[in-house]
């Protein structure tokens, strides 16, 4: 069926369904323009790209060589618990929708051939699944959700570089794996629950607020950059075995920790947040060479620092208190948190 580099329309509800071949050439586009079933891949059945102009139905799973596309209004791309691979890149523009509501739920956008993936301000449902990109450039726009177990993944392998995206973003669980690390361009991100960075990667920028609900872990020799870094947890489990830098510390948790194995930066004129009556214990291998914190805002909880060298007036000032070894520092009540 088809030639190379063809669009084939298909306006009936069977989809692709009844095709018993395979397509010819393998440039083609199938295009979908009413809502119909998808017939899983298989030996003798290869996709090139999909545009779906109507909402389609996964009963298997399905891989493709180049693009998927989804366009138009009252088009859905629900995912139903399959599998779908993309070759290349990914668009779904608004209106359209994605939804990965089961566990099951699996997304990978490929970029073999330097496409991107790019979801618009759709009504997306995604509470569920895993989205795994390895695009050059990611652009979340509407990749907005509350839920808990969402899992998003950034794994490119192919390029030197890190990847971009240059939208925010809100999801579950942000996992920074392959050989590429990320690049978020001060872009703002919330995880729900953890952040995990694989060892040697790179990610975040210089700006941007990284609001972190549930475990920040990054692997050695690792790199965390960002402009105010959120931290939620109560459970003690953060662990930076690489760097980090960032401008803003907020704890926002009852009682919150970041523990940094390798350099700690924080640049002169820093803010460190104690939000309510949040406890923030901050402890690092080596201690700030240049100037730190130097803005305290806290409501009625106490800051530990454990550093293994001494804080001088240079490095270390604040609105009130007092500092002695052990380093425990406990502030009076102020607003701006």
């Amino acid at each position: 069926v088809g030639t190379t580099s063809a669009v084939l329309e298909l306006g009936h509800s069977s989809g692709t369904t009844g095709i018993a071949g395979d397509f010819i050439g393998g440039n083609g586009t199938v295009r979908f323009l009413t809502a119909a079933p998808v017939q899983p891949t298989r030996t003798g059945l290869t996709y090139n790209a999909l545009d779906f102009r109507a909402s389609p139905t996964f009963t298997g799973a399905v891989t493709m060589t180049g693009d998927l596309v989804a366009s138009g209004p009252g088009t859905v791309v629900d995912l139903a618990g399959q599998t779908v691979s993309v070759g290349d890149g990914l668009s779904i523009s608004a209106p359209a929708a994605l939804v990965m509501s089961s566990a099951a739920s699996t997304l990978t956008v490929n970029g073999t051939n330097a496409g991107s993936f790019t979801i618009g301000t759709g009504a997306h449902t995604l509470t569920a699944g895993t989205l795994r990109l390895r695009t050059n450039t990611i652009s979340w726009n509407g990749l907005s959700t509350t839920s808990p177990v969402f899992r998003v993944v950034v794994d490119g392998t192919t390029g030197a570089t890190p990847q971009t995206s240059s939208s925010p973003l809100r999801v579950g669980v942000l996992r920074i794996e392959g050989t590429r690390g990320l690049t978020t361009g001060g872009w703002d991100v919330t995880v729900n629950d953890s952040l995990v960075v694989a060892p040697g990667l790179t990610f975040g920028f210089t700006g941007g607020t990284f609001d972190v609900g549930g475990v920040l872990l990054t692997g050695t020799t690792s790199t965390l950059s960002a402009g105010n870094l959120v931290l939620r947890d109560t459970s003690s489990l953060t662990q930076v075995a690489g760097s980090a830098s960032m401008t803003t510390l907020t704890f926002a948790g009852t009682t919150g920790t970041l523990t940094v194995d390798g350099t700690l930066t924080i640049p002169d004129g820093s803010t460190v947040r104690l939000c309510g009556s949040s406890n923030g214990n901050l402890s690092a291998a080596s201690s700030p060479t240049s100037g730190v914190i130097r803005n305290l805002q806290q409501g009625l909880g106490t800051l530990s620092l454990s550093l293994p060298g001494p804080l001088t007036s240079t490095t270390f000032g604040n609105r009130g208190g007092t500092a002695a070894p052990p380093l425990a520092v406990l502030f009076g009540q102020t607003t701006g948190c």
